[in-house]
């Protein structure tokens, strides 16, 4: 998952993104960060065998989603329109 949302990070870095889309690009690069550190926090717990920091990655996976959840809210309000 993590090199996953690392690899799409990266794709949108690459791009100029129109003024009227940088509310999104903030919610959709912070869900993404989340992911990262979510699934990276997740599988140490899940190597130390550690349920508290195994939770600890869920809740940062769950914040992503709130963030991507408004990535899309904000771009289904068609901002550029």
């Amino acid at each position: 998952m993590s090199s996953n949302a690392r690899s799409f990070l990266n794709d949108i870095g690459k791009l100029e993104i129109p003024a009227c889309l940088s509310a999104t690009n903030l919610e959709l690069g912070t869900a993404l960060e989340l992911y990262i550190d979510g699934d990276n926090e997740a599988v140490a717990g899940i190597d130390a065998n550690d349920a508290t920091q195994i939770e600890q990655g869920a809740q940062l996976i769950t914040l992503g989603t709130a963030h991507l959840n408004k990535a899309n809210s904000l771009l289904s309000a068609q901002p550029c329109s």
